[in-house]
C-alpha cells in the first residue's frame, strides 16, 4: 500500500497519536487550553484524521472540539 506524502507528514507530526477518541479526551483533560492532538479517524477510514482541540477548561469536563480532516 502506498502511503501519501500528506499521511506521512501527519504521522510524523509531534501532535499525532495512534489512539482512540476516548484516549485523546483523557489526555486533553490534563493538557492546557489550546492543546491539539491528531489521530486516525475512527469512522472514515484511511486518508482521514481527526484533529481534537481543547477549547476551554470547563468543569466537570473540558470543552474539546473535534474536526474531521481528509486528503
Amino acid at each position: 500500500q502506498i502511503v501519501s506524502k500528506l499521511a506521512q507528514a501527519i504521522q510524523a507530526h509531534p501532535a499525532y497519536r495512534n489512539i482512540s477518541r476516548l484516549q485523546v479526551e483523557q489526555l486533553l483533560e490534563q493538557a492546557p487550553v489550546g492543546e491539539v492532538l491528531i489521530r486516525p479517524s475512527g469512522s472514515r477510514g484511511p486518508g482521514h484524521w481527526t484533529l481534537s482541540w481543547k477549547v476551554w477548561a470547563t468543569q466537570p469536563r473540558p470543552l474539546i472540539q473535534h474536526f474531521e480532516l481528509g486528503e
